[in-house]
């Protein structure tokens, strides 16, 4: 079968050209067959005939169009062309060719999008990358398969009437189609061309095409009414599990119709396709098999087609647990409320004990029946190319994982096509299909909040084309969902491969551009000195650091910072409590609360978790303090205020059973009902209990924390609520939260079944946590400077992000699940977090929120070089500090390195052990050293024991051996 380059080839310069050349070249414009389109006036006077040369002149608000005066053209099916001549010029120098009005629209930079409209748009080398994009309705309809740029160029348009679609081709090596079902030509169907900025044209040339011609003409598949479109659902339900390899095709971002393959192969009116699954067990997994699916495309040319694995599910339930890490947790079966960023819930569910998880809008498995049930999300949206689900009824888990996805061929940009995931169930809710898909095309695209029209579209396949998905699917026993999570925990990099941490800054030069951004952020006003969290001269107590960044200030150890410490909290802590000893939002510079929740008519109302973050910092500040012996710099008036926060919390748990997601700090009521927004008010009382010795509030501390392990993360899969800024949508702040909370328990109790759910809560937060290194569209300012992302911590199913980190904690449990259990996992997960936090750092010490690849937001960066945000500030100023650049055992092999540097041991005797210490960075390290026996690692650490571990200076560059004694002390060692 000819190819579509081939095949225009022949249908236009078959005997037909000179006579059809010699009807159109005439010299000037010619009204009687071509008319003027402006929308501004003059234009028309840019434009020019030379030797049958268009050439159109102005800026962009000199657009003008040539248009033939007939307006039937798309009554008939027909194949028009033209050269065009593109020549720089930026936005102004694009050239338009296309069929409808073609008049300029002034709402539009004068493109001819005035409807009806069909055109492509051909940008010049130095605007959009010299991108070929077409349009329909003033609306964009795709992208060619390659961008053309300056240069001649024959551009082609072929019309199906029939179908009501317009294939573009530029110089046969680049190819859209679109869909114009939805136009209304009324009386409006010229063809057209034109610009501005010296784009030129000539040779125009149109001719009939015939049904036959059409069908041969490089479209593809003709789909119309297909019973397949927009389902990946079998026609038949399955009786059974099963898999079905698909070729499929698209109509724009929607599915128009899928076709299974039969013992490897499929033969369509257009095309022969070859698939080719390899299915094996892996070694050491009885659970699992590896599933390779070779696509072929072996006759014909396929235009917006795609492959897939679709896996049929028989028994399906709506109790099924289902999780796309960081995307969907639980299906995203809430309650949507749709809602603007930052606002709140409606009114009318203030106090309302019965309120359910309220969301805004995302993807999700519908709620409730007779409603649509599919999800589709991309590799972009996802922590870990997965979907997963656990079945209750069954006590089996599945996991499916994948590739990221494929380079886009010919493309300059390195412009990755995701892999696509999806989870459609049927009208009763008996029957599901997962499918993972290349490309990735999604109807709708997720955005921050919501979502808009998806730019995802299908491949255009030539013979020989190949697709290759490599997927391992588990199935397993599993009791619940910790079990399910316990499994992925293992399995996460099982496809993707290890990932590839750099070792770009040490830890104490963490600690000192960090010290210089949080001393940045002090507030020397003539009445009122604090330290600010964000940039702006006020406190937001807890969640972005407020009372939470004096914590590192304190382990300087320094009286320059306990004295701007000091300031800190006589300014905020008396003036910020509310009468019912919760604290207030915000507290600005002059001493005034206010809220900035979303609830601004409601300045009382304060998101839970930034009391129990004041709660628990402030008490293991107490404790930082009086481990360095500045027990005297504690004031009575402080501890009073804490202790009241204390009693707050007990007082509302005795009356509600739970902290809610939002309290009135004034009456100490639960404002909004739901979510685990309470989590860390567990470890805080936890604290307060040890610090002011109340056995009362570990009690409560106690039921708080199996309360919210129960309910939230056992039953549901998820923790929600921790940002102010969202609703109740699950969140990874929460995991992390709840994990440290449990921890802390662990360690004041001894008891090891804290432990163990605080070990659940890691594999929870591993789900939010990016668990590879991401293919990077090179054009990308993160692929420019070689980043690796794995470590990125996802912030929200709302705030679609990948962040530097905790918000707002070193995640510090990480490690002490690690020393506890010698489970490596946990200090894998540390170490990535930490060093994925690196990268975001700027030679300046800046970072901000924005470390991502998700096409929701910030795609391919690290944020704004000009911004730099508290919190991220502070999560990487904690973990340099409370984490320990090197563990080692001394008494066993176990060595484990979280610093920027590398470590080996060169002995072990009865001396102790000789290590030796190297900087690959290109700054000096003042590396910190725990080492001790297994015994003592039974012990508890505690929350100040991170100020007492030994460090050893190493030079950039530099290797240095040192002698670590028995029970953890450095010496050095000879030759050192």
């Amino acid at each position: 079968m000819k190819s579509t380059a081939g095949l225009l080839a022949g249908l236009l310069f078959a005997g037909i050209v000179t006579k059809v050349m010699a009807q159109e070249s005439s010299t000037g414009v010619d009204t009687n067959r071509w008319i003027v389109f402006t929308a501004t006036p003059g234009a028309e006077k840019d434009v020019t005939n030379t030797n049958g040369i268009y050439r159109f002149g102005g800026g962009e608000a000199g657009r003008a169009y040539l248009a033939k005066q007939a307006s039937n053209f798309a009554a008939t099916s027909f194949v028009a062309e033209v050269t065009a001549i593109v020549n720089g010029g930026g936005g102004a120098g694009c050239a338009f060719f296309g069929l409808g009005l073609g008049e300029a629209d002034p709402q539009n930079y004068y493109e001819p999008s005035r409807q009806p409209a069909v055109f492509v748009r051909l940008a010049p080398g130095d605007f959009a990358g010299g991108q070929v994009m077409a349009s329909v309705n003033g609306k964009e309809a795709g992208q060619a398969s390659a961008s053309v740029g300056d240069g001649t160029h024959r551009v082609k348009m072929i019309w199906d009437a029939a179908g009501k679609r317009a294939l573009f081709d530029i110089d046969g090596k680049s190819s859209v189609t679109v869909a114009a079902r939805d136009v209304d030509f009324g009386d409006a169907a010229h063809l057209f061309f034109g610009g501005a900025s010296g784009v030129k044209f000539s040779g125009f040339i149109v001719k009939p095409l015939s049904d036959q011609e059409i069908k041969t003409a490089g479209f593809g598949e003709n789909f119309s009414g297909d019973p397949t479109a927009r389902t990946w659902l079998p026609l038949i339900p399955a009786a059974k599990d099963g898999m079905r390899p698909l070729a499929c095709w698209y109509d724009g971002s929607k599915l128009a119709a899928s076709r299974a393959f039969t013992n490897g192969a499929l033969q369509t009116a257009s095309t022969r396709w070859a698939c080719d699954v390899k299915e094996q067990p892996v070694a050491g997994e009885p659970d699992a098999r590896d599933l390779t699916a070779t696509f072929t495309l072996a006759e014909g040319a396929a235009k917006s087609a795609g492959v897939a694995v679709a896996f049929d599910f028989a028994g399906w339930s709506t109790n099924n647990y289902v999780l796309i890490p960081a995307s969907v947790y639980n299906g995203n079966r809430n309650r949507i409320e749709q809602r603007a960023y930052a606002t709140g819930l409606n009114r009318e569910d203030i106090y309302k004990k019965d309120l359910p998880l309220t969301t805004c809008d995302l993807p999700q498995l519908a709620p409730e029946l007779g409603q649509p049930s599919k999800i589709e999300v991309s590799a972009c949206n996802a922590a870990t190319p997965a979907i997963c689900f656990f079945s209750p009824e069954k006590r089996r888990g599945i996991i499916m994982l994948a590739e990221q996805g494929i380079p886009k061929k010919n493309d300059a940009n390195g412009t990755i096509l995701d892999n696509g995931f999806s989870v459609e169930e049927s009208a009763d809710r008996t029957h599901a299909t997962l499918v993972v898909s290349s490309p990735g095309v999604r109807e709708r695209k997720p955005e921050f909040i919501g979502f808009s029209a998806s730019p995802d579209r299908g491949m255009d396949w030539q013979p020989g084309d190949t697709v290759t998905l490599h997927l391992r699917v588990y199935s397993f026993a599993a009791a619940d969902i910790p079990g399910l999570l316990e499994k992925f925990m293992t399995v996460r990099k099982d496809v993707t491969g290890p990932n590839h941490p750099r070792d770009l800054i040490p830890f104490s030069e963490v600690i000192r551009l960090m010290t210089g951004r949080i001393d940045s952020r002090f507030y020397q006003g003539q009445d009122n000195q604090f330290y600010c969290p964000e940039n702006a001269a006020w406190i937001s107590f807890g969640w972005i650091g407020g009372l939470m960044d004096t914590f590192p200030m304190l382990a300087l150890n320094d009286e320059l910072h306990l004295e701007r410490v000091t300031k800190t909290f006589d300014f905020a802590i008396p003036r910020g409590q509310g009468q019912s000893g919760y604290f207030y939002g915000a507290l600005n510079h002059d001493g005034k609360v206010f809220g900035r929740e979303g609830y601004d008519e409601h300045p009382e109302f304060v998101l839970t978790r930034k009391n129990a973050d004041v709660l628990f910092w402030m008490v293991k500040q107490f404790m930082l303090l009086k481990k360095q012996g500045r027990a005297s710099a504690i004031k009575p008036a402080w501890e009073q205020n804490i202790k009241r926060l204390a009693d707050a919390f007990v007082a509302t748990w005795k009356k509600d059973g739970q902290w809610g997601n939002f309290l009135n700090n004034q009456t100490g009521e639960v404002a909004v009902y739901n979510s685990s927004s309470g989590v860390v008010a567990a470890g805080g009382l936890a604290l307060a209990a040890d610090y002011f010795k109340n056995p009362e509030y570990l009690v409560v501390a106690k039921q708080a924390a199996k309360f919210y392990y129960s309910r939230d993360f056992v039953k549901l899969g998820m923790t929600t609520g921790h940002s102010a800024d969202t609703l109740q949508n699950a969140d990874s702040d929460s995991p992390a939260g709840l994990m440290n909370s449990l921890m802390t328990l662990y360690e004041l109790t001894g008891d090891a079944r804290w432990l163990e759910k605080s070990r659940n809560l890691a594999n929870l937060l591993a789900t939010w946590t990016v668990s590879y290194d991401y293919l990077l569209p090179t054009n990308t300012e993160l692929a420019r400077l070689g980043a690796k992302l794995a470590g990125v911590v996802w912030a929200s199913t709302q705030n679609k992000h990948g962040a530097p980190g905790n918000c707002t904690s070193s995640g510090d449990a990480l490690f002490k699940i690690y020393r506890a259990t010698g489970d490596r996992r946990y200090a894998e997960l540390m170490r990535d977090i930490i060093h994925a936090h690196a990268e975001g750092i700027r030679p300046d010490g800046k970072i901000t929120e924005r470390l991502t690849y998700c096409d929701a937001d910030s795609r391919g960066s690290r944020g704004s070089p000009y911004d730099s945000t508290g919190w991220c500030e502070l999560n990487g100023i904690l973990m340099a500090m409370e984490i320990p650049g090197i563990y080692l055992r001394t008494d066993t092999g176990e060595l484990f390195v979280f610093d920027s540097v590398k470590a080996e041991v060169v002995k072990r005797d009865g001396d102790g052990v000789t290590l030796k210490v190297t900087n690959p960075t290109q700054y000096p390290a003042r590396v910190s050293i725990f080492a001790e026996g297994s015994a003592v690692a039974r012990q508890p650490l505690g929350c100040t024991a991170f100020i007492m571990w030994p460090k050893v200076d190493v030079m950039a560059g530099e290797t240095k051996t040192v002698q670590i004694a028995p029970d953890g002390r450095l010496q050095p060692a000879n030759g050192a």
